[in-house]
C-alpha cells in the first residue's frame, strides 16, 4: 500500500504541480492580458492626442493658408485697381492728346486753305501788277515812240523822252498812271 501511497501523492504532487502550473498560467496569462491591455490603451491614448494634435497641425496651418490666400487676394485687386486706373488715366491722356492734335491738324488745315487764298489773290495781283506795266510799256511806247526795251530802262527821274524836258514821273508817269486807272 505504501506504492500506492506514493503513487497517489506522487500524482497528487504531479496533480497539484499541474494545477500550480495551469493556475500560474492563467494568471500570467491574465496578468500579460492586463499589461497588453493598459499598454494598448496607452497607446491608443497617445496616438489620439497624437491624432488631435496632427488635426489642429492641420487646422492651424488650413487657417494660416486662407489668410494668406486673402491677404494675397487683396493685394492682386489692389495691384489690378492701380493698373486700371493708370490705364483710364493713359487713356484719358492719350484721348486728350488726341483732341489736341485733331484740332492743331484742323488749325493747320485752315491756315493752309488761308495761305492758298492768298498764294491765289497773290499771284492774281502779281498778273495784275504784270499787266498794268505791260499797259506802261505800250502806253510808254506809244507816247514816246520807243521800244520796249528802252522803255524798261527809262526811270522816273529821267527826263521824259516826249521832248518836254520834265522829268518822266512829272509828265507821262502820270498819264501812265491815269491810263491804268481806265
Amino acid at each position: 500500500m505504501s506504492s500506492i501511497l506514493i503513487v497517489f501523492v506522487l500524482l497528487a504532487v504531479l496533480m497539484g504541480a499541474g494545477l500550480a502550473l495551469g493556475v500560474g498560467y492563467l494568471y500570467g496569462r491574465t496578468q500579460n492580458k492586463a499589461f497588453f491591455e493598459e499598454q494598448l490603451l496607452a497607446e491608443k491614448a497617445t496616438s489620439e492626442q497624437k491624432l488631435l494634435e496632427v488635426q489642429a497641425e492641420q487646422r492651424s496651418a488650413l487657417h494660416e493658408a486662407r489668410e494668406e490666400t486673402a491677404r494675397f487676394r487683396t493685394t492682386i485687386e489692389r495691384e489690378n485697381a492701380e493698373r486700371r486706373a493708370e490705364l483710364q488715366r493713359q487713356e484719358r491722356r492719350l484721348q486728350q492728346k488726341e483732341e489736341t492734335f485733331d484740332r492743331k491738324i484742323d488749325t493747320f488745315e485752315q491756315r493752309e486753305h488761308k495761305l492758298a487764298a492768298r498764294e491765289r489773290s497773290v499771284e492774281k495781283a502779281r498778273e495784275e501788277a504784270d499787266q498794268i506795266k505791260s499797259r506802261h510799256l505800250r502806253e510808254l511806247e506809244r507816247i514816246a515812240q520807243l521800244t520796249e526795251e528802252q522803255a524798261k530802262e527809262l526811270g522816273r527821274n529821267d527826263q521824259c523822252p516826249c521832248g518836254s524836258e520834265k522829268k518822266f514821273k512829272h509828265c507821262h508817269a502820270d498819264r501812265l498812271a491815269d491810263a491804268d486807272l481806265d
